[in-house]
């Protein structure tokens, strides 16, 4: 007899708020137990689209699949207004980001334990990280073979590569075989969240095979107005679907993984959150956590480019450009298709005050630039994927990032309305470290591509310029052309002190029945583009409520591990 499935109840076990890259671990590692009931709502669509699916058409991605928050002016950056993503579909970001896989630095998780969260240090978080990934090149101390995360090398041939692979080791910087490995210093081709050239986003990675089982119901189109909170414990979750106002109740717990910019909104309109701030938009106050929306984080970001003599992706927009790679990916799986961001990539430090790598730089043979003016600066960049149309010369661009922000911003209410967006407010370069850290990431690619091994390719530094020479020359453009990393964190932070919106268990204090996954939770972000650590964190999460934070999560190589 066909086992009933549960998706016409009203009451779950677990209810997970957003199917994006935790809410899709939660929802497979949870619905695992299959005497539980789980539910999982996400308010974007499915993601069985083209560009999504594709890594290519990343530059055709649909503004409905990603919220697009506008944040308020920047003063640090001339008053600009900034764009900050978040995937609205299954797999949340991991179906919009640029796929690049990056845990952060064993310094990282350490710091984190430092700080009092107890748990999450490096050796206690690596089990997690093995257990999601199915890396391309087998299993060692660091990575793991048989998780459902699939994660692989780019599939980019171009003589540039290598070239700036062998400049920067010809600037000291030592050749790095696996980034994700004992230790992230160093230059090294990239690596992806993908399988067989494609996408492998959460919700194919980790949703897509857990939907088969019978108790877990995935809901899409549906937009979470709040959390229900009774005698301060969670016992459901309010959202809109098709116009109608829906309820559904949750018997152990909420799951919050609405990320850093959607979980603290939702938590606020549930009364959880500053208790001046929710009543200045009348919400009735259920625990007042000074804490929510506060500690916002994000990665300064540049943008080099350098005109070449060699073929660069963005020059085979051509019939036979297309036919090529597309043959090349129809037999090999390999070339454009496949391309992210980080056709080569490396870590390093900014001075011999750096404690561990605080810059990223990301390499790719490929230029774009804004292709509607009212997003464009003075020099043509524009950094919303929506915006961005290819270069017509042959160029290679190169980004390096600050990955040590001091600079702190918000995320507010504008409104009790839910359907409003949430207020954010932040400042890239606002701390004169991030301004520090940024240019020391730009003038290391200037030096590496002062080297030997790329030098004899370059045609002319395009972007900012050959004029722009000194540190106020370098800082003004900076001040007009930095940009987000589309990393934020930080805002329902993880902790033991007065700011902390969760515990080390990641339970919401002051409301029992609730916990926060997400990179909302991170006390402090970490060194690298952030998915994959999200990824880890729900992870970890997943033992945690199972299993239990009273008695002690058991290690992801212990006797009660998830199945793989």
């Amino acid at each position: 007899m066909a086992k009933r499935h549960v998706s016409d109840r009203k009451t779950y076990d677990y209810v997970v708020i957003g199917g994006g890259s935790a809410g899709c671990v939660m929802a497979n590692r949870l619905s695992e137990d299959r005497s539980t009931t789980v539910m999982l709502l996400e308010a974007g669509g499915h993601d069985l689209h083209y560009p999504i699916r594709f890594p290519a058409g990343m530059m055709r991605m649909k503004k409905e699949w990603d919220w697009g928050y506008q944040a308020e002016a920047d003063a640090s950056r001339n008053g600009f207004q900034d764009i900050w993503a978040a995937g609205k579909v299954l797999g949340g970001s991991s179906s919009i980001n640029a796929m690049v896989w990056v845990r952060g630095n064993r310094a990282d998780f350490d710091n984190w334990a430092a700080q009092g969260c107890e748990g999450w240090d490096y050796d206690s978080v690596l089990p997690y990280f093995r257990r999601a990934e199915s890396w391309e090149d087998g299993a060692d101390d660091y990575r793991g073979e048989r998780g459902p995360q699939r994660v692989s090398h780019m599939r980019i041939s171009n003589k540039l590569i290598p070239a700036f692979v062998d400049a920067a080791q010809q600037t000291g910087l030592p050749r790095n075989k696996d980034y994700n490995g004992a230790d992230q210093h160093g230059v090294a081709t990239g690596q992806v969240s993908q399988r067989n050239g494609m996408r492998a986003s959460t919700a194919r990675s980790y949703l897509a095979p857990a939907r088969r089982r019978a108790n877990l119901s995935v809901t899409t189109h549906a937009q979470v107005t709040r959390i229900l909170v009774e005698n301060g414990k969670a016992v459901g979750v309010e959202y809109v679907r098709q116009g109608r106002t829906l309820r559904v109740r949750a018997e152990r717990e909420v799951i919050l993984s609405a990320g850093a910019l959607a979980s603290p909104k939702i938590l606020m309109l549930s009364g959880i959150g500053p208790a001046d701030h929710l009543r200045e938009h009348g919400i009735s106050v259920k625990a007042d956590l000074q804490g929510v929306g506060q500690n916002l984080m994000e990665h300064p970001h540049a943008q080099i480019k350098y005109e070449v003599t060699e073929r660069t992706l963005n020059m085979d927009l051509t019939p036979l450009g297309m036919a090529k790679h597309g043959l090349d990916f129809l037999f090999r799986r390999r070339g454009a298709v496949t391309s992210g961001f980080n056709h080569a990539i490396l870590f390093a430090n900014s001075s011999d005050a750096a404690e561990w790598c605080d810059i990223e730089m990301q390499m790719l043979v490929l230029g774009t630039s804004a292709k509607v003016k009212e997003v464009a600066d003075e020099y043509g960049l524009g950094h919303e994927v929506h915006t961005m149309t290819p270069d017509t010369y042959p160029v290679v661009s190169v980004m390096p990032a600050f990955l040590h922000p001091s600079g702190r911003g918000s995320v507010g209410l504008r409104s009790a309305n839910p359907l409003d967006d949430p207020v954010i407010r932040h400042e890239l370069l606002g701390h004169p470290d991030d301004m520090a850290g940024l240019l020391a990431g730009v003038k290391l690619a200037r030096e590496i591509f002062r080297q030997p091994a790329i030098k004899k390719y370059v045609v002319s530094e395009r972007i900012p310029g050959d004029s722009a020479t000194t540190d106020e020359d370098l800082k003004k453009y900076l001040s007009v052309a930095g940009f987000t990393g589309k990393h934020a964190s930080g805002t329902c932070k993880m902790g033991v002190d007065e700011a902390a919106v969760v515990d080390p268990q990641l339970r919401v204090r002051g409301v029992k029945n609730l916990r926060v996954v997400d990179a909302s939770v991170m006390p402090v972000v970490t060194s690298g583009n952030t998915n994959a650590p999200t990824i880890m964190l729900a992870e970890r999460a997943a033992d945690l409520v199972r299993f239990g934070a009273a008695a002690g999560a058991p290690s992801a190589t212990g006797t009660t591990p998830a199945r793989q």
